[in-house]
């Protein structure tokens, strides 16, 4: 009969099939590793890649929606600030009128058309657009 040592506790093996040295699992604390081939690390770099272009996406994404909002506040609160000095004809009406009246909903209707199209367009660019339903 032999004696093994797992971590304090000493005990006596004499059975048939028992283990005199401790598992490798024991010694990684209970955590069984787990074999890497090369098609684990195959797959771990596509996992990386399609993170990155995620990232890359994502940024650009932060990019077109801050130009877009830029351009939205310039049409809401800076013609607007600016009225009585903008004042030139534009089809026959003043200008501040016309923005408040039309030019504005036109220059929304722009960045929502703007956004859904260079967004479709980038996730084209970066390999993550959605099927078709």
């Amino acid at each position: 009969m032999t004696e093994a040592t797992y971590g304090s506790e000493t005990q006596a093996s004499g059975a048939i099939g028992q283990r005199d040295a401790p598992a490798p699992s024991d010694a990684l604390g209970g955590v069984t590793p787990t074999p890497v081939g090369p098609f684990e690390r195959q797959a771990e770099r596509a996992m990386e890649a399609m993170r990155a272009r995620k990232r890359a996406h994502w940024r650009r994404i932060k990019r077109l929606t801050g130009w877009l909002l830029l351009l939205w506040m310039v049409v809401t609160f800076v013609t607007t600030y600016y009225a009585r000095d903008l004042a030139f004809t534009f089809f026959g009406w003043p200008f501040s009128y016309w923005m408040a009246a039309q030019g504005s909903l036109f220059v929304y209707l722009f960045i929502t058309v703007a956004y859904a199209w260079l967004a479709h367009r980038l996730d084209g660019l970066y390999g993550l657009e959605e099927g078709e339903p």
